[in-house]
């Protein structure tokens, strides 16, 4: 599991998870999803998006193992999408698969 930026920076890297768990579980048992809740991470402080002046609070992406919550952002589960949110869930998972293969 690793965390990066957009610059392709990895901030958080964990292997030390068993092979057959599922990222959301692993997730909520690693420090950095403790530190997470309790506002301990370091997140950067909301910014305005490009040509908007609306702070606009920092996320994680994460799969559908995922447990929702303020930080977390998500796709809708599969089962009987309306459009908008099968348009939601296919952009948020390009967001996922950003990094360059040759940092993979």
């Amino acid at each position: 599991m690793a965390v990066a930026d957009v610059t392709y920076k990895f901030l958080y890297v964990d292997v030390g998870a068993e092979g057959g768990a599922s990222p959301g579980g692993t997730w909520s048992n690693r420090s950095l999803y403790d530190a997470v809740e309790e506002n301990r991470a370091g997140m950067p402080q909301p910014e305005p998006l490009p040509n908007d002046d609306q702070p606009v609070p920092y996320h994680f992406v994460g799969d559908e193992a995922f447990v929702l919550r303020t930080w977390m952002m998500k796709p809708f589960a599969h089962r009987s999408q309306v459009l908008r949110e099968r348009i939601y869930s296919y952009k948020l998972s390009r967001a996922r698969r950003v990094m360059p293969l040759e940092f993979c």
